[in-house]
């Protein structure tokens, strides 16, 4: 109800507002001077309230917004999930109401993937994905992809690996969904596939692969057969590549990635024999 009011006459409450904005506004300040975990519920639910009420107060458009972007930033490792959560989920009403930038907020939400939370990372995993979708609903914002894009193909090399595995599921599912299905989209997935972490490295492989009937056992080859097999392999792939216009950098890609194949294949119990799947040829470029 005191939402419902404010938003009706938000004139006549502004006074209230301010009172209770100053009061966190303190607790937070004295926070960052003693950090400690010791953020109550009572802070929680006046963070909540002031997300959904700010819009009816332009004063503090800009401070709010900063101030929660600060405390999850600079706090995270030492707050508690529900609190993460709670900070995350206010500034999703703040990005829904247009009181903070998508791509601050993306950068953001890319940056806490590193937080050793599990229920975070799914939070922000399912608002990254909705939420470009959501920007790309009407017609594609190139401006803003690209912006997310580079951020994304940044972090598969700087950022913890599990944070630039998560990014790498993101495109995937982007591609899959056709909101992203540009050779930039390709080209960054295909990253991941230069990755010398085995769980980026699987991740962007299962992309590129299609799995085929099961070999008869008799069909087993030995290393001398996989050796000629991976050379013809790879003298394919060339010439399909050299078709499409993809360059010598790719080119290398896509042999370390049939070099990965090889070693996958092996390494199953029930062996499958995979191709790369040659839609995507075309897109590899650089």
């Amino acid at each position: 109800s005191g939402h419902y009011g404010r938003g009706r006459d938000p004139i006549s409450y502004k006074d209230d507002f301010k009172i209770q904005y100053e009061y966190l506004k303190s607790k937070l300040a004295l926070f960052f001077v003693s950090p400690s975990a010791e953020l109550n519920d009572e802070i929680s639910e006046m963070i909540m309230f002031i997300s959904h009420c700010i819009k009816c107060y332009p004063d503090y458009h800009e401070e709010f917004p900063k101030m929660l972007e600060d405390l999850i930033r600079k706090h995270n490792s030492i707050l508690a999930s529900e609190f993460r959560i709670m900070i995350c989920k206010s500034l999703i009403i703040l990005r829904n109401r247009e009181l903070y930038q998508p791509v601050l907020l993306m950068k953001l939400f890319f940056e806490l993937l590193s937080c050793p939370d599990k229920a975070l990372r799914e939070l922000l995993k399912m608002h990254i994905i909705a939420d470009i979708k959501n920007i790309n609903n009407k017609r594609q914002n190139n401006k803003m992809n690209r912006a997310i894009q580079v951020f994304i193909q940044t972090m598969l090399y700087k950022a913890s690996p599990v944070a630039a595995k998560i990014a790498l599921e993101i495109m995937i599912e982007l591609y899959k969904k056709h909101i992203w299905n540009d050779a930039k989209t390709v080209n960054i997935i295909a990253d991941g596939c230069l990755s010398t972490n085995n769980k980026i490295l699987c991740t962007a492989l299962k992309f590129f692969l299609a799995n085929e009937p099961k070999r008869d056992d008799d069909d087993e080859s030995d290393d001398d057969d996989d050796k000629d097999e991976l050379a013809e392999r790879e003298k394919k792939m060339s010439a399909m590549l050299r078709t499409a216009g993809v360059t010598k950098k790719s080119r290398n890609k896509m042999k370390k990635l049939e070099r990965a194949k090889l070693i996958l294949r092996k390494d199953k119990k029930k062996e499958k024999s995979t191709d790369c799947d040659s839609a995507l040829i075309p897109l590899l470029k650089t």
